[in-house]
């Protein structure tokens, strides 16, 4: 004959290991720092301490120069080396922009082009009429 027990599993677990016990611990999610968030910062030494959350990137712009940067962090917290860029005056870009205009055709050009073209068949054309004749 089997033998079974018949008292409720409650007796033997203690209440403070019940999930609804006032001392068990909350996992609820912490705030942290938004991804991709912008931030004021005083030079690079500021943005090199500034502190991000772990898995964020945090792009920082400099009050004193012309510079902004982009902290990263891994998973862990690691911090990725600081990124640092200058900004490049639009007047600078736009003095690269005739190189590429020199894979255009003016205007000019075609016009020239259609011209002798025609130019061309118009005197070929009146030379072969005076040649039948």
């Amino acid at each position: 004959m089997a033998y079974f027990n018949q008292t409720p599993a409650a007796q033997y677990y203690p209440q403070s290991y019940s999930t609804t016990a006032p001392n068990s611990i909350n996992f609820q999610p912490t705030q942290t720092q938004q991804p991709n968030t912008f931030v004021w910062v005083s030079g690079e030494q500021a943005a090199r301490s500034y502190p991000i959350a772990p898995g964020a990137t945090v792009l920082m712009m400099d009050s004193e120069a012309q510079t902004f940067y982009i902290k990263k962090a891994d998973a862990s917290g690691r911090p990725f080396p600081l990124e640092i860029y200058d900004f490049a005056p639009r007047a600078a870009q736009q003095q690269t922009a005739p190189q590429a205009e020199s894979n255009f055709v003016k205007m000019e050009d075609i016009d020239r082009i259609v011209e002798e073209k025609v130019n061309a068949a118009l005197a070929n054309r009146n030379k072969n009429k005076g040649g039948n004749k």
